[in-house]
């Protein structure tokens, strides 16, 4: 009855009562005045055990109109009685139990290829997304207690979540000498997202969020790499001559650069309707850079950037005074690997790596800096080849010991020669 007025005092457990103790109080401060009437006090007792039927329900369905759209549907509903069967379950575990709430969710989206409506010379992809999702919890039981909640005083303590999101990216890639798409569009990538839910429960009668997400990617790189012969001018010396045929290319053969883009809100009200609120708003960027200067020197440089971008009094976008809000996070990775190739019996690798971050605590005011570098040296000595000797391939020391001669592929015979092993290699095989 919503006319009861309930008192609930500290946490009560049914299980944790030992004993009962009730009395009455004379709160009048009148010393001649009496008291006249009855008090009835109903003990409690554990009788039967109690047989509730849970009932439980799920409908899905999905779909999709040839390649144009696709869509979803699901819904679900849970009464408090309903067990659920699992490993956990057994043996009189607390899991067995039902929930105690009436659970209600169901959720729909709807996904599109705008591109279809495009021409397809343009060799872009455009898919946009939206989507829905809903869940009720409705309690048997008050809040933190073991008292039956009458039909009319549920509601108030329902826990009530909605969720709405849409996002949608685009990228191309248009066949032709186009400068709008070879130069730009076929090398952007770019996504956008934005979420919003929005709850209700009984700590917390109003919960909001809501969010940005903004990313983008561009390709520096080309396919074929100029290069030009630097070193053409030693080809008639004999010790430096294998250099003639070095070239240095004139441009990374990767380059890649990314920003990200996010901004949260959060607006929290607590059960005394004292009210919260935050937003953040981030922005990391990374540039990754790969340069094969000759065919043996390659280069690779990272560079990740993370900027605290929620007081805007730190942002500046003018170019007199750029200020890009604080910066939480810096680091920068480079390795070098370098192979002469200054003789055919020995190959040696070198090796450097280099790598740095810088983190800023805002919370604390404290910075932390790692350095850290390496070198190493690596290769492979061929004794065979050092003594003058030269190694047979695998089918040629196959029909080598067939009888040295096989089948062409015109069905000639064709001999297998091959030069003697130096007598060094000899004396090491006898």
């Amino acid at each position: 009855d919503d006319s009861v007025h309930y008192r609930v005092f500290g946490d009560p457990n049914i299980n944790e009562i030992r004993y009962f103790v009730a009395g009455v109080v004379n709160i009048d401060t009148c010393e001649t005045c009496t008291i006249d009437g009855k008090l009835w006090i109903d003990e409690l007792r554990v009788t039967d055990v109690r047989k509730d039927v849970g009932k439980a329900g799920r409908f899905s369905f999905n779909g999709n109109v040839s390649d144009l759209l696709s869509y979803h549907f699901n819904y679900q509903s849970q009464d408090p009685y309903f067990r659920g069967i699992s490993a956990a379950t057994r043996g009189g575990s607390v899991n067995n139990l039902g929930s105690g709430k009436t659970q209600t969710s169901y959720s729909y989206g709807v996904s599109f290829n705008l591109n279809k409506f495009l021409p397809r010379s343009m060799g872009v992809r455009l898919p946009f997304a939206l989507s829905y999702s809903k869940a009720i919890q409705t309690p048997l039981l008050r809040s933190n207690s073991d008292i039956v909640l009458p039909a009319g005083r549920r509601i108030a303590e329902q826990t009530v979540s909605e969720t709405k999101s849409v996002s949608i990216s685009s990228s191309f890639n248009h066949k032709g000498k186009n400068p709008l798409f070879s130069l730009l569009l076929n090398r952007l990538k770019s996504k956008f997202s934005y979420s919003r839910n929005q709850q209700r429960r009984v700590q917390n009668p109003y919960v909001f969020g809501e969010s940005y997400y903004l990313n983008s990617d561009f390709d520096f790189g080309i396919k074929k790499v100029p290069a030009i012969p630097i070193f053409f001018w030693t080809k008639p010396f004999p010790i430096i001559k294998k250099a003639s045929g070095s070239k240095l290319f004139l441009y990374p053969t990767t380059w890649t650069t990314s920003g990200k883009y996010s901004r949260n809100l959060q607006i929290s009200d607590d059960i005394n309707y004292n009210r919260t609120s935050s937003v953040k708003r981030n922005f990391n960027g990374n540039m990754k850079v790969g340069y094969k200067v000759f065919s043996n020197l390659t280069l690779s440089y990272d560079y990740q950037t993370i900027r605290d971008l929620s007081d805007l009094g730190l942002v500046n976008l003018s170019m007199n005074n750029f200020k890009l809000g604080l910066e939480t996070h810096y680091g920068q990775n480079f390795s070098a690997s370098y192979d002469p190739k200054l003789f055919t019996f020995l190959t040696s690798t070198f090796s450097y790596k280099a790598t740095y971050s810088d983190d800023w605590e805002r919370t604390n005011k404290t910075r932390r800096s790692v350095l850290s570098r390496g070198e190493g040296v690596s290769g492979k000595f061929d004794h065979i080849a050092f003594l003058g000797g030269k190694k047979k391939s695998s089918s040629q020391r196959r029909f080598s010991r067939r009888g040295g001669s096989r089948a062409g592929s015109r069905g000639k015979k064709v001999k297998v020669v091959g030069k003697k092993s130096p007598f060094m290699i000899l004396l090491w095989q006898s």
